[in-house]
Order: structure tokens, then sequence, then C-alpha cells
């Protein structure tokens, strides 16, 4: 099971640049810089509501575990006070851990140049996230080009799916129009996404890599 593991933090309203900087020596400290599926995410003023965070895949809960047996031998103090002094521009700070369901394919993730992701985020109705899933798998066997993950969180709320991708610009993004001409063509899609699910969300992070 691969995972991926997101520190998540809502800034105080002045507080970005800090966020950012401190999050970077942070990253430093605990080897996560310069690594391939590592990145921060930073999202000041949009509606992912001023939060911004960073994160790290890792190819099996076992090599999690290893990481932060040796971080917590090793670095834990100055871990825990960069992570303290962060937290000092923060109204809120959280950990959560996502299983990887589908890899994204047909895209180079060193490539500097994708600035975004492309997050699309839906909760499932109570006792329809494995019809969800399945869906969502099959929507994105049919994409043509690259294809986005498909994560799904191992712990709190387990009624989320998402499914993620980086891009280059926003242009990226279809306007309304666009999106629903393509949904005018696969109206048996929305049926079944309204079916599974109870509301669907889109984020659009800026991607800074250290």
């Amino acid at each position: 099971m691969k995972i991926a593991f997101f520190s998540w933090r809502k800034c105080k309203i002045t507080k970005f640049n800090e966020v950012l900087e401190g999050t970077k020596e942070l990253r430093k400290i605990m080897g996560w810089n310069g690594l391939e599926g590592s990145a921060i995410l930073h999202s000041p003023g949009d509606n992912l509501n001023n939060l911004s965070a960073h994160y790290r895949r890792f190819n099996s809960v076992e090599e999690m575990n290893d990481y932060y047996e040796d971080l917590r031998k090793n670095k834990f103090s100055e871990v825990m006070s960069k992570i303290s002094d962060i937290n000092e521009n923060c109204v809120a700070y959280w950990n959560s851990r996502v299983e990887i369901l589908e890899p994204i394919e047909g895209i180079d993730v060193k490539d500097t140049d994708y600035s975004y992701l492309m997050w699309h985020r839906w909760k499932a109705k109570r006792g329809h996230i494995a019809d969800l899933v399945d869906l969502l798998r099959d929507m994105r066997e049919k994409m043509e080009g690259s294809k986005p993950n498909i994560i799904k969180p191992i712990s709190g709320d387990m009624q989320y799916i998402s499914m993620v991708k980086p891009i280059k610009t926003l242009t990226e993004v279809p306007s309304f129009d666009q999106a629903r001409e393509r949904l005018e063509k696969n109206k048996s899609l929305v049926q079944k996404l309204q079916d599974f699910t109870e509301t669907h969300e889109r984020y659009f992070p800026a991607l800074i890599r250290d």
C-alpha cells in the first residue's frame, strides 16, 4: 500500500510568507526537500481557506514507519522545535495520511513547469464509498492523455475520495460552458455521481518545489 503523509496548516492572515519559509526549513531538517513525490502546497486567500501544506509519498507503510522511527531517534527535538515555531503563525495544524489507490500517469512529476494541482474531492454517501471508487477508476481509465491519481484517507472522515493531478497553468481549467458540454455527453456518469456522492469540491493550490 502506497501512502502519502500530509501536514496541513491554516495560516494567520498576515503570516503566509513566514509559514512558507518555515516549512522550507522544516523540510530540510526532515530530509524531504528535493525528493520526488514531495512538495509544498500553498494557497493564500483562495478557496482552500488560507491553507498551507507539505507532503511526502512513501512506497509502503513499512517505509513510512521506518522513516518516522529514525526521525524520532535522531531529530525529534529539532523537528518539534521547528514545528512549534511555524505553528506560532497558524490558527490550526493537523496531519493526515492517504492511501494512493491509483498513481498519476503520463506526467513527469519532476517537471518544474507544473505549478498547480487540480484537486477534485467528493464525499461519498454512506454505504457507497466502494461504488464511488469503482466509478472514479472507470472515469480515470477512459481519460485521454495524462491521468490523475486517486487517493483515500486512512484516518479521519473515511467518506472522502480525491482525484489529483499537476497542471502547468490555470488556463488548463475548463470554463463552465466547456465543463457543461462534457457533462452533457456523459449524462449517465453524472447521474451515477449524483447517486453515490453528497458533495463535490475543486481546489487549485500552488505547487512549490524545494
